[in-house]
Order: C-alpha cells, then structure tokens, then sequence
C-alpha cells in the first residue's frame, strides 16, 4: 500500500514527465496525447497522467493593421 505522500509523490512526477514529453514531442509529431503509467512492484498500474494538446492555426494568417 502506498502512502499518500509517494502517491503524491508520483502522480506529480508522472504529470512533470507526460508535460515534458509532450513538450519535447509537439515541434516534431502531430501527436498530441500522452499518457504516463505508474506502476508498483507487483507491476499492477497505479496511476496514469494523460496530457493532451491541440493546435489552432488561423488559416490565412491575420495581417497586421494598415498604418495611418
């Protein structure tokens, strides 16, 4: 049984490390989910963090106003 303080513990990491992937991911794929197990010594899943991500793009890009 974990505590609530290496429960905490994990899932915070574990949602620092999906962020990053993601991060590290985002210039290079579309791909936009990603989801981190944790897992205990038994290997039975703990938890999992999902971060998703999505890119609006404006199409056409907006122009920038007329100088007067």
């Amino acid at each position: 049984m974990w505590s609530s303080t290496i429960r905490g513990a994990a899932e915070y990491k574990a949602a620092c490390t999906a962020a990053d992937i993601g991060r590290d991911r985002l210039p290079r794929s579309d791909a936009r989910d990603v989801k981190v197990e944790v897992r205990n010594d038994h290997h039975q899943q703990v938890l999992t963090a999902t971060v998703s991500m999505e890119v609006d793009r404006v199409m056409p890009p907006p122009e920038p106003p007329c100088a007067r």
